[in-house]
């Protein structure tokens, strides 16, 4: 087994990302794979700046992160059916309107919760995750998006969790065992969940981190 991890400037083009995708299926086809991807390049510094912003709704955040990764997909995938983009584009939608029942000013505060901070600051690597999934998908390449709090077990620390080996590795062999052979799981980096079952993250840059705590659960 083996994992490979896929910053965000490698999937800063569509040039780029075919080359990801021609990787992940070439080695798919050697030996069985996990993947960990970051959030495009840029995606993460837009939703810092949301939510250290203060009173900023999120509708314009949601509209511009849905419109560059529908962009870079149909610029991927310009040959699929309509079926195939309208089935990415509802799953983009549904976690990126995840933002607005998040977003403190619906509830009358202009501040962001620690928790919530750390939900709104991993969408970035989820929507990636579903972008490369879905993607791999259009080639032939089965493959499916696995949230980094399903498999990553963290401590309650709120934006600079720590990561739990034990919890981690039971959580990833059995979440990542759930799969149908041959499907390769994409998982989001960044994030994981505590005991409670929060989403926390583990400070920025940390999806290298995803990927080496995954190879060592899964013996990789």
């Amino acid at each position: 087994m083996g994992v490979m991890k896929f910053g965000g400037s490698s999937l800063a083009s569509p040039a780029r990302v075919q080359t990801v995708l021609k990787l992940i299926s070439g080695a798919a086809e050697q030996e069985r794979v996990v993947v960990v991807t970051s959030a495009l390049e840029g995606v993460t510094d837009r939703l810092s700046q949301m939510v250290d912003s203060t009173g900023e709704r999120v509708e314009g955040v949601i509209r511009e992160l849905a419109d560059r990764h529908l962009d870079l997909w149909r610029s991927v995938a310009s040959e699929s059916p309509p079926p195939v983009e309208s089935s990415f584009r509802e799953s983009l939608l549904s976690i990126l309107n995840e933002l607005r029942y998040l977003d403190p000013v619906r509830k009358g505060s202009p501040h962001w919760t620690p928790a919530n901070r750390d939900w709104a600051l991993g969408v970035g690597e989820r929507i990636s995750s579903l972008l490369i999934s879905s993607l791999l998908e259009t080639i032939g390449t089965r493959a499916k998006s696995v949230d980094g709090a399903d498999v990553i077990r963290t401590d309650s620390s709120f934006g600079s969790a720590a990561p739990l080996k034990g919890g981690t590795e039971r959580l990833a062999q059995w979440t990542l065992g759930q799969l149908t052979p041959g499907v390769v799981p994409v998982v989001a980096g960044f994030s994981g969940s505590d005991r409670n079952g929060r989403r926390t993250t583990m400070g920025r840059g940390s999806s290298d981190l995803t990927a080496t705590l995954l190879a060592a659960a899964l013996s990789a």
